[in-house]
């Protein structure tokens, strides 16, 4: 019997995990991007000391209800993840649903081409990062795949 498979896009922010997801993923389908998502959430509400955790509450209740939904029809999901914190949470959950796990890791040879380039999205009308909020994922990221590149069924790296 096929199993359905869980694709985690993840590397560094500017990577271009965005960019290029939709070629990777089963069928064209798109990615879950929790930035899209907390984004629209986000630009929904009203102005108070409260949006931004608003916002990344009916994101996560978005993402929670999506993969959900993904388990109990059986069916791929895909999401993106700069792999900076929990990076095994939703890959446990979905490898005990018995699904294929899969890793597409991008890679950038420097912590600079990331703030460049997401210097350059933001220019462009993308979200915006801080550059220590850049610098702390880029390490993580590559720590932890370092760290559970075993769980994983396979690894693809950009």
């Amino acid at each position: 019997m096929h199993k359905p498979t869980l694709l985690v896009i993840a590397g560094c922010n500017g990577s271009g995990k965005s960019s290029f997801s939709k070629a990777l993923t089963p069928d064209n389908n798109s990615a879950y991007d929790y930035d899209l998502v907390f984004l629209d959430k986000y630009n929904s509400l009203i102005d108070n000391e409260l949006k931004e955790r608003m916002a990344h509450n009916l994101s996560m209740d978005n993402l929670k209800s999506n993969i959900n939904s993904s388990i109990k029809e059986k069916s791929n999901f895909c999401y993106e993840t700069n792999f900076n914190s929990t990076p095994l949470h939703w890959p446990e959950i979905f490898k005990k649903a018995n699904y294929r796990i899969e890793l597409a890791f991008f890679c950038l040879d420097s912590i600079e081409k990331a703030k460049k380039r997401v210097q350059i999205r933001v220019e462009n009308g993308g979200h915006f990062v801080p550059a220590l909020e850049i610098e702390k994922r880029y390490n993580l990221g590559f720590q932890n795949l370092n760290k559970h590149w075993k769980f994983f069924d396979a690894i693809h790296l950009f």
